[in-house]
């Protein structure tokens, strides 16, 4: 029986109904709490007693709960048969065919949504026009997850859902060959199902029809789609074809390399997978309309007023690789990649995928940049851990590698046999040296490079001037960003490019006619400027994930790596790691996060470029937090009973502001002008915020009144009994951590004992009461930062064993004395970009 308006499920007032499903009736309803509009969906009275329903509405309740991504729809809450989601403002997606522009916007936002729920181990399995929305800004919603596959051990410890052999599941006309035949599905099932509703948004008819259901499963299992219109670009055409092929190992095989096609496609040109066939995709610098970056028109290398267009390429070779360094005759092409945890160097051969690991040390530190010689005959290579180790290089056939030069990093090499090398000065400022390795001469020259960045530095043909990120020694008066130089090598002089105000920069690289500085950047993207810096860089690639590293060819093409690490929220015990929230902005941010005595967690959400706190219940997903129009963000402290301490406002205009967890209003304003707050921290009664910012810790009266400077330091954390601070210096690419009490005696450094070293993020609440510090440490066998403990007295060091493979940042205890944290996993591969004239 449908319920009427008046009728109350909890706190929740029924409006009228949205319609209804097989999994369920949807209904407008009013939250009596928050006083907000929200979807309530029930099981029907009817099939309520069905046990396999039953699980599936609890099924769909948990996955969604696993999930945050601005493309699928946000749960609120979950009762006694029936969860509470947000209230999406928009129509089923239906019924209208789309210009191709409009078809891949909204497809790409899709493709967006399918990859973060296909990384938290979720498969749709009825992806289909009426369960995607589109709302009146044009954004994409996924909805109904109640046939959704989960995959063992992900979201909080839900089983994969029991489907027994030869159950149909799945939407007819919108399922994929294996769900018509009963068969075992996975992602790449849904991907299937993706290419049908692209297909619909192109044609505006369904891609298999019949008269039957019979008829039109038929069709899926032994029929090829008609063709799309020829108004669709060839492209498109082909990446629609990859998604609809009928064995999932001939399809793309994640969402998010669907995506990236996607976006790179426009409505202009051709496209389509280059993964597991040598396929193609084009687009022409003119097509991206309403993209963040545009092309400009004869960019890169095309100076005649033709107009470029690109052909992208995934190149083969290992599951993981990045920084490619093409060899001076432009046949091979040098990489890193992972052999177990460690980085090593390898070389691959574009043409034919051919690719072997040249070397193979396990204890030594991490491989950061590679560079070749100038006669091709070896590879420069660095080892660092948590300080720079030493530059190496290897023949580039394999062999023993050679130490060249030791405490130092980001080799380049120079014609006359000398390197570009980066080394700690007095002032712990990683500064660009030249070394000449037969005098051991070495020349300090008057740029700083950035320790987080893994290729600052490419030389110009012919050795005179180099392309460099870095800052200026001394540092210009208020100089923060990382930009681009050119560096002449012979006076020392270093001159600016003009780069986009507030990028950025970081990897560089040097077109091989030296006309040309490439660089990457954050936000994520690609920009080209020329040397003689005489007019503005312009975006190059509209690249939406990280570029560790790049390479230009003598024809204009370009390598680079396309890196993809996501914030996840995991819980770690018993050696295992459970994924709480999976965060929806890049991974760069780190960001700190709360533990409430309830379980719930309060962290970082990033919708439109704007932040907002929101609480994640275990058993309930995702929900705002505060009701202010302001962005609010970490880092985030509990600040007394019932009060949170978190900051407000838009980057760079940011106050401290304490929250009430009761009413979710701001209840005080702490100006604080002394720098970006980077960590927080509270006093066990709330009466003091510790604040790092401006290299310094600072002592903030919660009531209000003036910050008291404690001491230098880079972030600090408080005991749980309020006695003392353990506070982290970073010195160079050192960290150092000091016990710091605050009854006004003197601090004491402690000396970490062993091999392994401290990371510089602390959590919120990283120190229990018996004095262990959790904490990331480095080591000079794994490229990873592990979750570790540090005993304050002693300064042992220990790791926690995981099975979730990443760095980790962050970790905190909780109030039952469980560990949390935030990791980021590697996902990265190496494309080609091939530059055009149409």
């Amino acid at each position: 029986m449908a319920l009427t308006a008046g009728t109350r499920l909890g706190p929740y007032e029924i409006l009228a109904p949205l319609g209804a499903g097989g999994m369920g009736e949807v209904y407008r309803a009013r939250d009596t709490r928050l006083g907000r509009d929200v979807a309530l969906k029930i099981l029907p009275a009817e099939v309520a007693d069905d046990p396999s329903r039953r699980q599936r509405f609890e099924q769909e309740a948990r996955a969604v709960a696993a999930l945050n991504h601005p493309n699928i729809v946000a749960i609120y809450d979950v009762g006694e048969g029936y969860i509470v989601t947000e209230l999406v403002d928009g129509e089923p997606l239906r019924g209208a065919k789309h210009s191709p522009r409009k078809a891949i916007d909204i497809a790409t936002q899709i493709a967006a949504g399918l990859a973060a729920a296909h990384d938290a181990g979720i498969t749709h399995r009825d992806l289909k026009p009426d369960n995607i929305l589109l709302t009146r800004d044009g954004r994409v919603k996924i909805l109904d997850f109640g046939l959704a596959k989960v995959a063992a051990g992900k979201t909080g410890g839900v089983t994969e859902t029991v489907t027994e052999p030869g159950t149909v599941m799945g939407t007819v006309g919108y399922m994929s060959p294996e769900q018509v035949r009963g068969s075992v599905t996975d992602h790449r099932s849904d991907i299937f199902s993706f290419g049908l509703i692209l297909y619909e948004l192109l044609a505006g008819r369904r891609a298999f029809s019949g008269d039957t259901s019979v008829e039109i499963m038929t069709a899926i299992l032994k029929q090829d789609a008609a063709d799309l219109p020829e108004t669709v670009p060839a492209g498109v055409r082909q990446i629609v074809a990859h998604c609809l092929e009928k064995e999932p190992a001939n399809r793309f095989q994640s969402a998010k390399d669907l995506g990236f096609a996607l976006a790179q496609t426009g409505t202009q040109t051709g496209a389509s997978s280059a993964i597991a066939k040598p396929r193609h995709w084009k687009w022409p610098a003119t097509a991206v309309a309403g993209a963040a970056v545009a092309f400009a028109a004869g960019a890169f290398l095309l100076r005649a007023p033709a107009v470029p267009s690109w052909t992208a390429l995934r190149l083969g070779g290992p599951e993981l690789a990045w920084a490619p360094r093409l060899s001076p005759d432009g046949r091979t092409l040098a990489m890193i990649t992972l052999v177990g945890e460690q980085s090593q160097v390898a070389v691959t051969h574009p043409e034919t995928g051919d690719w072997s690991i040249l070397t193979h040390e396990l204890d030594r530190g991490s491989t950061n940049t590679l560079s070749w010689s100038l006669d091709g005959n070896r590879i420069y290579y660095d080892r660092v851990n948590d300080v720079p180790v030493g530059i190496y290089s290897v023949s580039a056939l394999g062999g023993e590698p050679r130490l060249v030069l030791e405490n130092a990093e980001f080799p380049e090499a120079l014609p006359d046999g000398s390197l570009l090398v980066a080394r700690l000065n007095s002032r712990s400022e990683l500064q660009v040296n030249r070394y000449w390795p037969g005098t051991e001469k070495i020349e300090e020259l008057a740029l700083q490079v950035n320790f987080a960045n893994p290729h600052p530095i490419r030389i110009f043909p012919g050795g005179r001037e180099a392309a460099v990120i870095g800052q200026p020694i001394p540092p210009s008066q208020g100089q923060s960003i990382w930009r681009p130089y050119v560096l002449d090598l012979a006076s020392g002089r270093a001159r600016p490019l003009p780069a986009p105000k507030e990028l950025e920069a970081g990897a560089v690289a040097v077109t091989r006619d030296g006309r040309e500085v490439l660089f990457s950047g954050t936000p994520p993207g690609t920009w080209s400027v020329p040397a003689t810096g005489r007019s503005a860089a312009r975006a190059l690639l509209p690249i939406t994930s990280s570029v560790f590293g790049m390479d230009c060819a003598a024809d204009g093409s370009l390598f680079l790596d396309q890196v993809d690490r996501p914030e996840e929220l995991l819980r770690l015990g018993e050696g295992r790691a459970q994924r709480i929230a999976v965060s929806s902005q890049s991974a760069t941010a780190i960001n700190q996060f709360e533990v409430l005595p309830d379980r719930r967690v309060i962290w970082d959400q990033v919708i439109a470029g704007r932040s907002r706190l929101v609480s994640i219940d275990p058993a309930k997903g995702a929900a705002p937090l505060f009701d202010t129009t302001e962005q609010t963000s970490t880092p985030v402290t509990r600040a007394g009973a019932g009060l949170l301490a978190f900051l407000v406002g838009p980057p760079g205009k940011q106050e401290i502001a304490i929250g009430s967890l009761a009413t979710g209003r701001i209840v005080r304003r702490l100006p604080f002008d002394k720098g970006e707050v980077s960590t927080m921290a509270s006093s066990p009664d709330g009466k003091t915020l510790y604040c790092a910012a401006g290299h310094a810790i600072w002592a903030v009266p919660a009531a209000g009144g003036a910050p008291v400077r404690i001491r230098d330091g880079s972030a600090a954390a408080i005991d749980p009994d309020g006695r003392y601070l353990v506070v982290v210096m970073v010195e160079g690419a050192s960290t150092r951590l000091y016990k710091v009490p605050l009854d006004g005696d003197a601090g004491q450094e402690i000396v970490v004992r062993g091999e392994l070293r401290p990371v510089q993020y602390l959590g919120t609440r990283p120190i229990s009461r018996d004095g262990r510090l959790l904490i990331g440490l480095a080591s000079a066998d794994s490229w990873f930062y592990h979750p570790g403990m540090i005993d304050l007295a002693t300064g042992k060091a220990t790791r926690i064993p995981t099975d979730f493979q990443g760095d980790y940042f962050r970790l905190s205890w909780t109030d039952d004395g469980q560990t949390m944290g935030v990791a980021l996993p590697m996902r990265s591969s190496i494309w080609k970009f091939t530059p055009e004239t149409r």
